[in-house]
């Protein structure tokens, strides 16, 4: 690495404590003299001037007034000699290989104008889980020496805006676009508008989620939240006024992309993605996902386009230049408050989704009990854009649940999932008067009290004919084996049996792994669609089918009549009322476990079957085999429990029987090793009451 030094400039307005933290930080745990520390005080009225006055390493300014964080370090840029300069809050604390880990991305090319690390406490998805506390100095150091010990560039990720509380800037950016700007006094925005000029002239800002350092946040407001309040909206006001543009997100919220199933095969678009903030989160979590953008704002857009391919127009007229079929999310974060005909729109971009594919919607609650309470006392006004609620100044409608599912089934879309996050952690127990009042008005019913505390509604929205696939043409000379893998190993035997059993001479055979699946009924949805096969067989990864007439058999079974729908190894005469079919007292079929290497015979024989199949209400899940198409109901198991159970009942709705052949020899083995029981007790619950055991 050249030879570099860095200016580290860092503002104070009291709260000398917690300078002194900082910059005893900094002198212990900076590798080497290649720095220079800058102060500039803004007026504090404790003793943090003296106390400056007495440092010999500092470089420190005093001012009488209060010039505001761009003003101030504005002040520090003009007397650096660094060849970078780096903006410290003081209410921060480094640890050891901060700056080191910082400097080798900076300079890692030509084109990165910035860099900043992650922290217990940010915005701008820069905030990682810790495990210390904040009070114990040792315990944050021990944490963040473990955690900066290695510089690791798979974990610098490209980003739209960088936060001021720590941010390390070539100094020949700061020569080219010039300093920060001080109209936005006394402090916010300046950093979003210093990312946008950064990017602007064509260099890059990088998180370094290498690189951690402490942060307490926000002390100098802490005192007086009003203020911070009003400071914030004043300035987003300014910063609308220079870029024309309300923020550099579409959204500050996790809940979207936490619910998304994205793996590097993935096509996402963004419906109003703004400067496109939010698609390189995206970006972070799945490094080559493909994303996409759509905005009606040509400033957004000219910033977005430096890092993403972006689409400047009005996504209600425009034509969208994709082919149709082509993604498999597209997202609506807060979008259909806006449109004029959200109907059209989602019929419109519902030719552009995968036939799995999904349109991921969020809306605003009109009905949170919040909203109600400024109606009724008049209070109700529209509300900066800043604050993104269900009546912000852009938005032309307002949703709550009852509207959102009308206009999905107008759009001939099906919901296949929703949540309702609550606004608080107290919203989910409150039970305020107000509430209370409007439960006994009978206008609301007792059962959804929770929708006056539900503060937003994501949805995830399906092609309504999903559940009709079994209208589609199939080939009755083909048969796929569908598995949803995340262990090569395992599954390259699953294949190696596959294919070492006997085929007719007029079929053909394929064989589909479903990576990433996010459960089992979204896998084997997803194989099932890819697939024209009339004979699909659905298996677990580490089943090994040792039977090698198996498709002779499936397909003598399946000919004998056309009312056989679905067949598995084995199964339940009669489902339980608790749903567990392995709890049954009359059980059929058999096969081959090998727990932990130890093969065993495991037979379900209470009756010896008398004919050449059983009809069962239930079959397990380790090997299914249908002969017809239907949905796997993904949108009510989001996991790994009790698809078969209900897969079993849905062909069973249809008018098909599910049977268990008499097996004189077993089919298959199941390595049957040991699944995580994650939401076991939820699924089996949504079990008996969906289907009424």
């Amino acid at each position: 690495m050249r030879k570099t030094k860095t200016s580290i400039i860092i503002l104070t307005y009291n709260k000398l404590e917690y300078t002194k933290l900082c910059i005893n930080s900094i002198r212990y745990y900076t590798a080497g003299n290649d720095y220079e520390i800058i102060v500039i005080d803004n007026g504090s009225t404790d003793n943090t001037a003296e106390w400056l006055k007495q440092q010999n390493d500092i470089i420190s300014i005093c001012n009488k007034a209060n010039k505001g964080f761009s003003g101030g370090c504005n002040q520090g840029i003009k007397i650096a000699t660094g060849t970078e300069i780096l903006l410290l809050n003081n209410d921060t604390i480094v640890v050891p290989n901060w700056l080191s880990n910082l400097k080798k991305a900076l300079y890692s090319s030509n084109k990165i104008g910035a860099v900043g690390p992650v922290s217990n406490n940010c915005t701008n998805w820069q905030t990682i889980e810790v495990e210390y506390n904040s009070n114990n100095l040792s315990e944050i150091v021990e944490f963040g020496k473990a955690y900066n010990c290695i510089s690791d560039n798979t974990r610098w990720y490209l980003k739209v805006k960088l936060v001021g509380y720590c941010m390390l800037i070539k100094k020949e950016v700061i020569d080219k676009i010039g300093l920060l700007d001080e109209q936005f006094f006394p402090g916010n925005f300046e950093d979003d508008d210093y990312s946008l000029r950064i990017l602007q002239a064509d260099y890059k800002l990088l998180q370094c989620s290498d690189t951690f350092i402490h942060h307490f946040g926000n002390i100098s407001f802490k005192d007086n939240d009003e203020i911070f309040r009003k400071n914030l909206l004043d300035n987003h006001k300014r910063f609308v006024e220079k870029w024309k543009i309300n923020a550099v997100y579409s959204s500050r919220d996790d809940d979207i992309l936490d619910n998304l199933n994205i793996n590097p095969q993935t096509r996402l678009l963004e419906v109003e993605c703004s400067c496109g903030a939010w698609l390189a989160e995206v970006k972070r979590v799945s490094p080559t996902t493909n994303v996409y953008g759509i905005d009606i704002n040509k400033n957004s857009v000219d910033i977005a386009r430096k890092i993403f391919p972006i689409t400047c127009g009005d996504i209600e007229t425009m034509e969208l230049p994709y082919n149709e079929k082509f993604f498999d999310y597209i997202i609506l974060q807060n979008v259909l408050p806006r449109i004029k005909n959200p109907i059209k729109l989602l019929k419109k971009l519902a030719r552009y989704i995968k036939d799995d594919g999904l349109i991921v919607l969020s809306c605003y609650n009109f009905m949170h009990y919040s909203n109600i309470e400024k109606i009724l006392s008049g209070k109700l006004d529209y509300e900066d854009n800043l604050w993104e609620g269900a009546f912000a100044e852009n938005n032309i409608r307002v949703f709550n649940l009852n509207m959102l599912r009308t206009i999905v089934k107008k759009s001939n879309l099906q919901i296949s999932f929703c949540v309702a996050p609550v606004k608080e952690s107290m919203d989910k127990n409150i039970n305020n008067n107000l509430v209370e009042n409007i439960l006994k008005s009978q206008l609301v019913s007792g059962k959804s009290e929770w929708e006056l505390k539900a503060y937003k509604y994501i949805m995830h929205l399906k092609k309504k004919n999903l559940s009709n696939v079994g209208k589609r043409k199939l080939n009755n000379k083909k048969i796929e084996f569908i598995t949803c893998v995340n262990n090569i190993k395992e599954y390259e035997l699953c294949v190696k049996c596959i294919r070492n059993l006997k085929i007719p001479s007029d079929y053909n055979v394929e064989i589909t792994p479903v990576l990433n699946a996010s459960s089992m009924a979204q896998g084997y949805n997803k194989g099932m669609l890819k697939s024209d096969a009339k004979y699909k067989v659905y298996l677990h990864q580490d089943v090994r089918i040792i039977n090698k007439n198996f498709i002779y058999d499936i397909l003598r079974l399946f000919n004998k009549s056309s009312k056989i729908g679905l067949i598995g190894v084995v199964g339940a005469k009669k489902i339980p009322d608790n749903g567990v079919w392995w709890e049954a007292k009359e059980r059929y079929g058999c096969l081959i476990h090998n727990p932990g290497g130890v093969l065993f015979e495991d037979r379900f024989e209470e009756q010896q079957m008398t004919g050449e199949y059983e009809e069962v209400q239930a079959i397990d899940g380790n090997l299914m085999i249908t002969q017809y198409d239907i949905y796997w109901r993904e949108d009510l198991f989001k996991g790994w429990h009790f698809y078969d159970t209900s897969q079993s009942m849905e062909f069973a709705k249809k008018g098909y029987t599910v049977i268990v052949p008499n097996i004189m020899e077993p089919w298959n083995i199941h390595e049957c090793g040991i699944n995580p029981m994650n939401g076991y007790d939820i699924d089996r619950e949504i079990l008996v009451k969906e289907y009424e055991l």
